[in-house]
């Protein structure tokens, strides 16, 4: 079956996302939730590609939509008026000076992550008025699916979080990376630089990052069509969404909009519709991420871990990517339970 993007018009958030869905499924006897995919960093609705059949012949309604700033959704990128602005400083949270740019700053508001939350509060509204949602937030898409149980928790059936964390802040292979970067350290304060942001990144430094996510490339590899898309899907997220998605994950340069997720948050919904998927093979998160993030929900024996916790072997971060059918068949299984 072909999966094609559709496009929808958010007139509040004054954005056009795109997204891949078997909607026609939302039928009056259909008395599944519908299921909203959230990809992660650089990825797109793609993501879950693998996945979207299994689904489908399962009877359940998914929207995988690609976020503002990734696949095919509206970019937007702030007026280049503002460089003739003056530069502001800011104070933040633990009062070091930070410059922000005016762009930067312009930026920060553009990609935050209620912004983020926004986007799909209005989509689910507009699309599915009424009617609750199953998430499944994949990476950084866990942390926007916590930031929704924050605000949005009304909207919320089951919540799936896979290769995710309780918070990325001090997160020491994220800071490592955009250490190690100049280009996405620097600030926006010129025409020369913003022109270089709006380009994607190279081929190499896309499958430098990618492959990572991957469980054994070299002796369990990708099937060759998948390895594409990550790699083309990646390719349309221009250099600006690098800068400001690692930004808001490590909360750096006025990404101060959200504390760390509590267990007064995951209250708001049932922490027994709330599961976590992991990959034993991966090398961003490590499974004490996983184990504070099910103290975090609320889970404090470990029957209740036990049962809340499905493990994936042979897979890394991107799990659905190693082994789509597998999450899949879990997905399922927690969505008819």
């Amino acid at each position: 079956m072909e999966w094609k993007r559709k496009t929808i018009y958010l007139p509040n958030q004054n954005i056009t996302l795109t997204y891949i869905s078997n909607e026609h499924l939302l039928k009056d006897d259909n008395k599944l939730n519908p299921l909203l995919l959230i990809h992660g960093w650089l990825d797109s609705a793609e993501s879950f590609i693998v996945m979207f059949t299994t689904l489908h012949q399962a009877n359940i309604p998914f929207y995988a939509i690609d976020l503002r700033g990734y696949g095919d959704s509206d970019k937007p990128f702030p007026n280049t008026e503002l460089l003739t602005q003056q530069q502001e400083v800011t104070d933040d949270e633990t009062n070091l000076l930070l410059a922000l740019s005016p762009i930067d700053k312009a930026l920060t508001s553009l990609y935050s992550l209620p912004t983020f939350c926004k986007d799909l509060n209005e989509f689910v509204e507009l699309k599915l008025a009424g009617k609750k949602v199953n998430v499944l937030g994949h990476s950084m898409g866990t942390i926007i699916t916590q930031c929704m149980i924050r605000f949005h928790h009304d909207k919320l059936n089951k919540v799936i979080l896979m290769g995710g964390a309780s918070t990325l802040v001090n997160h020491k292979i994220l800071e490592d990376m955009y250490e190690s970067d100049d280009l996405l350290k620097s600030s926006i304060n010129n025409l020369d630089t913003i022109e270089i942001m709006k380009k994607a990144k190279s081929e190499e430094a896309i499958k430098e990052f990618q492959n990572t996510s991957f469980f054994d490339l070299i002796n369990h590899p990708p099937k060759k069509e998948i390895y594409e898309m990550v790699i083309r899907e990646t390719s349309k997220a221009p250099c600006f969404m690098w800068k400001v998605g690692i930004e808001m994950m490590l909360q750096l340069k006025g990404h101060y909009l959200y504390n760390e997720f509590t267990k007064e948050d995951f209250q708001k919904i049932n922490s027994s519709n709330v599961f976590v998927f992991f990959g034993k093979g991966d090398v961003l998160f490590t499974k004490e991420d996983q184990f504070k993030l099910l103290e975090q929900i609320g889970f404090s024996s470990e029957e209740e871990k036990n049962e809340h916790f499905i493990e994936f072997e042979g897979a890394g971060h991107s799990i659905q990517w190693d082994k789509g059918e597998l999450v899949s068949s879990e997905l399922i299984r927690i969505l008819y339970n």
